[in-house]
């Protein structure tokens, strides 16, 4: 379930009328003191100069009182608005938006990338990929940083006739992780729904730390690293075309997206 958005701030006690007597006093308590500081006089034996102490704190007095003015503006213009939702949206390709045909040498290409994105901030102990469609690049990611891979199943489709609304864990987190750092790789990200059960299922095993990282991202979910933001239709190289009987035909979940040569 995904976290409320709130837009704009609720309805607080500061906009009650005894909170704008209270920032009234600290206004005026800054406003006087602004006046006192210029005619004071300055202890010599701090050594510290008049002018320079006098506009010092001037300067304090004066970010005292702007921060006053934006709590005021803040009390006046509070959001009275609900608190607003925002629904989570599976991805479902779209050819009117687009379609991205992802050959081998693109996907090794993003996977690099993909690797030293994560490398630059994280160091990962093992890596754990999203089967099925997750498990080709984490096996590619996890080569390139050197660590050993893993896989979890998590799906709408495994062992049933039509997708599913939500998806489900059909498989047991690795054991290694207990412990480590991990990073869970998956091809493509919408809602996240996939991608927060096998967090929990690795934080349930154990796991010390772990982070998600995406060749696509393709809604609103932000994992933790991502190679491409898009929202075309995506047509993977590893299922672009499937065997039937001894030949390979094109994917029927691509029709309609497939070049006229490949149709």
């Amino acid at each position: 379930m995904e976290r409320p958005v709130r837009r704009g701030w609720p309805k607080l006690r500061s906009e009650t009328a005894g909170y704008k007597r209270h920032m009234d006093a600290i206004a005026g308590f800054a406003a006087s003191s602004r006046a006192r500081c210029h005619q004071t006089p300055i202890d010599q034996s701090r050594r510290i100069p008049i002018a320079g102490h006098a506009a010092w704190s001037g300067v304090l007095l004066k970010k005292c009182v702007a921060r006053v003015r934006v709590l005021r503006r803040a009390s006046a213009t509070f959001s009275r608005e609900p608190i607003q939702t925002m629904t989570p949206t599976s991805y479902a390709p779209d050819p009117a938006r687009g379609v991205l045909i992802v050959d081998w040498p693109l996907f090794g290409e993003l996977s690099r990338a993909l690797a030293l994105k994560v490398a630059r901030t994280y160091t990962p102990d093992l890596v754990v990929g999203i089967a099925t469609a997750g498990v080709v690049p984490g096996a590619a990611i996890a080569a390139i940083l050197d660590r050993p891979f893993y896989s979890i199943l998590v799906s709408r489709r495994y062992g049933a006739e039509r997708i599913r609304e939500t998806p489900s864990v059909f498989s047991a987190a690795p054991p290694e992780v207990r412990g480590k750092l991990a990073l869970i790789v998956d091809e493509t990200c919408g809602s996240g729904d996939t991608l927060r059960l096998a967090v929990s299922a690795l934080v349930n095993a154990g796991a010390r730390e772990v982070r998600t990282a995406v060749g696509f991202k393709t809604g609103t979910y932000e994992p933790d690293y991502h190679g491409l933001a898009t929202e075309a239709a995506i047509i993977l190289p590893w299922d672009r075309e499937i065997l039937v009987g001894e030949d390979l035909v094109p994917n029927p979940k691509y029709e309609g997206m497939l070049p006229d040569d490949d149709a």
